[in-house]
């Protein structure tokens, strides 16, 4: 297994679901397959923002369709804090206009619902890489 599927980099994920049970097994999934990452989830668009403030994630992968603040602005407002920060974006709509909107965020990927754990990890093994690339510079 790479350093970058193996976290070694001591990454940390930040989930952020409205669906409880997909928040859960994606939450899951992830700390399996990335078990040196330390893993945080939320429920909703403010609670990602506390989850955030608290543990600055290298990674955030977010679903647009939050309640109590979208994923789009709760985005912004985590890149205006971290610019650094990656963003991995979940959508059960291929919207152009949305997808645009995280575009002048600054997104790494942008992964439509139902989800494909392969593609999810593989987006997040290439953000894992970016962050040990950039902490090596």
């Amino acid at each position: 297994m790479d350093e970058a599927r193996e976290g070694k980099t001591r990454t940390s994920i930040l989930i952020v679901e409205d669906d409880a049970a997909a928040l859960e097994i994606a939450t899951r999934l992830v700390a399996l397959e990335f078990p040196h990452a330390a893993i945080y989830s939320a429920v909703d668009g403010v609670m990602g923002l506390e989850q955030f403030n608290d543990h600055h994630p290298d990674i955030v992968i977010t679903d647009i369709g939050l309640p109590l603040k979208n994923g789009i602005e709760m985005a912004r407002e985590m890149k205006l804090v971290r610019p650094e920060t990656k963003f991995i974006v979940l959508s059960a709509y291929n919207e152009k206009d949305l997808l645009e909107q995280f575009k002048q965020i600054g997104i790494n990927s942008y992964l439509l619902k139902p989800l494909n754990f392969g593609h999810l990890t593989a987006a997040i093994a290439r953000c894992i890489a970016e962050i040990a690339s950039d902490r090596t510079r």
